[in-house]
């Protein structure tokens, strides 16, 4: 008998006892930290486990938060720790030392935290992969020295721009130095360094100059003006022209390739995975030997990681950067905005613009344009289908010009996008990548037709007026389908959404109003009302 063309062990048997396995691990040590952190849990019991099971935990020192936090004595974290201490190896284990480090800061005893800390900083550093070190800082940052914390990790996001996990710790250190009621002087100097955007300024100026002094600036500046040519600009106001123009300059800085320009989709696509390497103005720029090698950084980082999107802020009120959630990608950044851009801007306002890393913070490019709720779902929508067009007709050898002017933007008939990357894990990268260029490209047309819907009469149609009195809850919406917002609450999770997304849009619209709203339902008795409580963000 031949050999069987089939794998070994790859069948849907075999697939489906990996995936048991896989969630009766994660319940298994979901179980293990658990009971790590229950008062009850002896410290014999507790020093054994974390040994056993997670000798390579630079975050073990958020244990000794956990046990406080539920009652267990500052005897229990010490006695912990000496027994960790007392059975370690030489050199101790991750875990020990981070253990060890968070019961001293809990005893007050400073000089063995310091000592401790030390050496679980050199471990880390020694350790196979960045996450063991990044975990060390980040225990640095939740034992109170948030400032210390940031002077470490700021070198690592800033050549790293790509690393969400180490941007994700980087924004909880920044929150924690902002929250900081005495806040020390290398909390303040942290923020002080966040806030300050000279940084963007100076590579702006610099990416100009060399536009004025080659031949990158005509090219450049040639593309915006074809962009703008394809805008409505006799209709538009002269601040929207103005924005669209901007937003125009700024995708061609970004997105003109001398190699790609005047394919076609399915040839630029061939050169994607022929591995071409774009040549725009700005990696010209980085790589030109009289730039500066900090300014070549910055260049080579908005070139490759720069993120245009639909910015939904979670709360605008700077902390000290602003939370968002892109509603086309469901990409999260923690963003720094110029003040000026958030000054009485609403909660679930969505901006409409790019977010570039600049020695490691993600600042919004400067350009954009702020978006109500249900603007952005539209939008929202309309990118979706500029993508879906993109890939349908890569085949075709359509011009990009020709194939992306959006289609008519639905106004209020689209789906809930800004509480959709609530449900649903964001797609890969390839693809958010792909979004981002084409929101990039769209951005001035997108931008010139909200200017339009505004000073349209669809605008009061598709502006849905805030609740009077709790009885909405019971009235048929058109919104949800001609249900009523508890019928949709307790139905299938797309109804939920658009729940949700109504009132995120009544809270916009409330704060918007300010103190001159119309007394109306209490929006967070709405939501108590449907079972809904407060959003998981607040």
């Amino acid at each position: 008998m031949g050999k069987s063309s089939r794998r070994k062990g790859h069948g849907p048997e075999k697939s489906e006892r990996a995936k048991r396995a896989a969630l009766e691990r994660l319940m298994a040590k979901a179980e293990t930290l658990s009971r790590l952190s229950e008062a009850g849990t002896p410290p014999a019991e507790v020093a054994a486990l974390l040994a056993a099971r997670f000798p390579d935990w630079a975050g073990a020192g958020s244990v000794v938060a956990s046990r406080l936090r539920a009652g267990a004595p500052l005897s229990d974290v010490e006695e912990i720790g000496r027994l960790l201490l007392a059975g370690a190896g030489d050199p101790p284990a991750l875990a020990v030392l981070s253990f060890a480090a968070a019961a001293a800061h809990a005893a007050g005893d400073e000089e063995a935290e310091h000592r401790h800390t030390a050496r679980l900083l050199a471990r880390a550093s020694d350790a196979d992969g960045d996450r063991p070190w990044l975990d060390a800082v980040s225990m640095i940052s939740n034992m109170g020295h948030p400032g210390e914390a940031i002077e470490l990790i700021e070198p690592y996001v800033r050549d790293h721009p790509g690393d969400q996990s180490a941007a994700y710790s980087y924004s909880f250190m920044l929150q924690e130095a902002h929250r900081l009621a005495s806040a020390g002087e290398k909390e303040r100097a942290a923020l002080e360094r966040f806030a300050d955007a000279s940084g963007l300024a100076e590579l702006k100026r610099a990416v100009m100059g060399f536009m004025d002094r080659t031949e990158w600036g005509d090219l450049i500046r040639g593309k915006s003006a074809r962009t703008l040519d394809l805008l409505p600009q006799e209709s538009l106001t002269v601040p929207a022209l103005d924005e669209c123009a901007s937003l125009a300059l700024e995708a061609a800085v970004k997105g003109t390739d001398i190699a790609a320009d005047g394919k076609t989709p399915k040839q630029l696509i061939e050169m994607h995975q022929a591995g071409h390497q774009p040549r725009t103005v700005l990696t010209e720029f980085a790589a030109e030997p009289d730039t500066p090698a900090f300014l070549g950084r910055r260049a080579a980082a908005w070139a490759e990681h720069a993120h245009y999107g639909l910015w939904q802020m979670i709360y605008p009120d700077p902390s000290p950067g602003v939370g968002c959630v892109d509603v086309a990608t469901g990409v999260r950044r923690y963003v720094a905005f110029p003040p000026s851009l958030l000054d009485g801007t609403p909660r679930w306002t969505v901006w409409l613009g790019g977010v570039i890393p600049v020695d490691g913070v993600w600042r919004a490019a400067g350009n954009g344009v702020r978006l109500s709720p249900l603007e952005a779902d539209a939008l929202a929508e309309a990118i979706d289908k500029a993508v879906e067009k993109l890939i349908m007709t890569t085949s075709g050898g359509m011009p990009l010009a020709e194939m992306l002017p959006p289609e008519p933007i639905p106004y209020g008939q689209a789906r809930p996008w800004g509480v959709y990357w609530d449900c649903v894990d964001p797609p890969g990268e390839h693809y958010r990548l792909g979004v981002s260029s084409v929101v990039m490209m769209l951005a001035p047309r997108l931008a010139a037709d909200v200017e339009l819907h505004r000073s349209s009469y669809l605008r009061d149609v598709t502006s849905p007026a805030l609740p009077a009195s709790e009885a909405w809850l019971d009235q048929p919406n058109p919104a949800l389908g001609g249900v009523t917002p508890r019928v949709a609450a307790d139905g299938e999770t797309l109804d939920n959404m658009r729940v949700e997304a109504l009132i995120r849009q009544f809270e916009y619209q409330a704060d918007l109003a300010g103190p001159f709203a119309k007394p109306g339902a209490d929006l967070d008795r709405l939501r108590r009302e449907l079972g809904m409580g407060a959003d998981e963000d607040e």
